[in-house]
């Protein structure tokens, strides 16, 4: 994630997405 801030936007929203996922699956 120290190459671009691309990068590091772009896993942020990987993790964002990834969160949103876990909580559609536990509701």
């Amino acid at each position: 994630a120290c190459f671009s801030p691309l990068s590091d936007a772009s896993s942020f929203v990987v993790l964002y997405i990834a969160t949103s996922v876990y909580f559609s699956g536990v509701m």
